[in-house]
């Protein structure tokens, strides 16, 4: 085994010392070149500088090999120690006779690689004068070629002139070419002449069209009051005035003595109209103004007033908007109910901290638990085609819901655009719960409540009238176009004080910020509304009403129960 070894190590240093020696006769040839190179360095310097790199690159490699003998040379000797007692063909004086020849040779190197000291010198000045030279060089190569394409511009120049000194007009020539010019200038003054009275004769077309244009703008607007004015005579086709409510009282409720023929004359007439137990209930309302019958589309007939209930406006309108987050969007589902009973069940909770931040609760499990057997029946709209399994809904229905169950949190239930007809089994825990709903029957009362919190309540809805409110006070039908389309759950935020002569609460509707301003609207709380047409309506206007009604809001549990329904709400 230590023969092999010892073998082995022979043969490298072998190999290595021939591999020095053809090193050594390398750099014998590399100074002659470097001698004959002295003699002929200014045709020579980029082969120099190729050769220098070459060499200079072999030395680089020569170090490197040198250093990796003297590591083996070390490993060997601390091995040697290691087998001292085993060395068979490697003896003391042999590796230090090794150890001498490869030091004389790495000697020799260090002597050659110091004479080439002035080589690696010359080729860093020659690489520090190759950037300036080819500089120059390039700034000839463009001297030259800008003196030749000047050459070429001046040669093409001299062509020019030359051909176009051969076709020179003749003097009989140019005195054509002046009396052409003259004709044309005698041309040309006659056509100024002429557009300069065309260019009259179209400022005082155009003058005309504008005069043309007032008075068509004059007669638009005419047409448009007259419009105006028709639509007033087709919409308001009756008014019961102010100061005959005595005389129908009378004749209602007055001793049946015989009435006179003119008292009977116009109870007859007002008959026409309204029927005597609408009359009564309209009389019983106590109005301030006068009654004024209108005829919507479908020749469907209302009655509306204004009543003397008022209430001070005690309610700063900002306040609860921010408490109420962003405006949701129903899109076309009929879910008004659902937004507004979860919305006004999270500000109230967190107004009187029962949530410390607002929570938002989810509309989507009221609609799929409160009516089962709504909730089953397919219904598809008739502008989309979309089928749908949501539905419309009392708002008392809604909180009786969250009474008994609670209301899940919008995380465990999210509100989704699309309806599905399967019903996703309920659980989530931290339920919303509430103690009791509490009904509000008078502008009074809801006004004293709203400072303290949102109200929940219903307006009829006319179209175009809701749709196209923008920033102005909704009064329910305003045109013979408008037609009533549904009643519609809203949030109360707060009263607003006087605009266009009438005061009015703020409300938060559910179809997104693009409606109203900014999602919310202004509504007239002093208008009553009645449907005199038989069989139409009648669920819901049979009776005066309030252009805002309904009011109801969420009553919550003690802070006790409250909590100890929390504990083990998980479902």
């Amino acid at each position: 085994m230590s023969g092999v070894e010892g073998g082995t190590f022979e043969s490298v240093f072998l190999s290595n010392l021939m591999t020095a020696s053809a090193c050594e006769d390398e750099a014998k040839e590399l100074r002659d070149l470097l001698n004959n190179a002295a003699t002929i360095m200014g045709g020579l310097a980029y082969n120099i500088i190729e050769e220098a790199t070459f060499k200079s690159s072999t030395l680089i490699g020569l170090n490197a090999q040198l250093d990796l003998f003297k590591t083996r040379l070390s490993t060997c000797e601390s091995t040697f120690l290691e087998f001292e007692h085993s060395r068979v063909l490697l003896t003391d004086d042999r590796v230090a006779h090794l150890k001498a020849h490869v030091e004389d040779k790495y000697a020799l190197y260090r002597d050659w690689y110091d004479q080439d000291a002035p080589l690696r010198e010359l080729k860093r000045d020659m690489l520090r004068l190759q950037h300036p030279f080819r500089q120059h060089l390039d700034s000839l190569h463009q001297k030259i070629s800008n003196n030749s394409s000047l050459i070429i511009q001046i040669n093409q120049l001299v062509d020019q002139m030359s051909k176009h000194m051969e076709t020179w007009p003749t003097e009989e020539h140019v005195k054509d070419v002046v009396e052409d010019l003259r004709t044309k200038v005698k041309g040309y003054d006659y056509v100024s002449q002429s557009l300069h009275t065309d260019k009259n004769r179209l400022n005082e077309l155009q003058e005309s069209l504008e005069r043309l244009i007032t008075d068509v703008i004059g007669l638009i607007d005419r047409l448009l009051d007259i419009k105006k004015e028709y639509d007033v005579k087709l919409f308001r086709i009756y008014t019961i005035r102010k100061e005959d409510f005595h005389e129908l009282d009378a004749y209602l409720f007055g001793p049946r003595a015989p009435k006179s023929p003119q008292s009977s004359k116009f109870f007859l007439e007002v008959t026409k109209f309204v029927p005597i137990n609408k009359l009564v209930l309209l009389l019983a309302a106590k109005p301030i103004s006068d009654i004024t019958i209108v005829e919507c589309r479908d020749h469907i007939q209302f009655a509306y007033l204004k009543t003397a209930e008022e209430g001070d406006i005690l309610v700063t309108e900002d306040e609860w908007v921010k408490i109420m987050g962003p405006v949701k969007n129903q899109l076309e589902h009929d879910i008004c109910w659902a937004f507004v009973t979860a919305e006004l069940v999270s500000a109230v909770r967190h107004i009187y901290k029962y949530d410390p931040t607002v929570v938002e609760y989810s509309c989507r499990d009221l609609v799929d638990f409160v009516d089962h057997q709504k909730r089953s029946q397919e219904k598809t709209k008739e502008k989309s085609g979309n089928k749908h399994f949501c539905y419309a809904h009392g708002l008392r229905q809604g909180f009786e819901y969250v009474k008994v169950n609670g209301i899940l949190r919008e995380e465990s239930r999210p509100f989704e655009a699309n309806c599905r007809e399967e019903v996703v089994t309920r659980h989530g825990s931290n339920l919303g719960y509430i103690k009791e709903v509490v009904s509000l029957t008078t502008v009074k009362e809801v006004l004293q409540t709203l400072q303290n919190h949102p109200v929940a309540g219903c307006i009829p809805v006319f179209e175009p009238d809701y749709g196209s409110i923008n920033d102005q006070l909704y009064y329910g039908p305003t045109s013979p176009l408008s037609r009533y389309q549904t009643m519609h759950a809203i949030s109360f935020v707060g009263a607003g004080g006087v605009k266009e002569g009438e005061k009015h609460v703020n409300a938060r509707s559910s179809h997104g910020v693009n409606f109203g301003k900014d999602g919310y609207f202004k509504i007239c709380f002093q208008h009553v509304i009645i449907c005199l047409t038989r069989g139409h309506h009648m669920r819901y206007l049979e009776d005066p009403v309030l252009l805002p009604c309904r009011f109801v809001y969420p009553e919550l549990l003690s802070q006790e129960k409250d909590k100890e329904k929390r504990r083990d709400d998980t479902i």
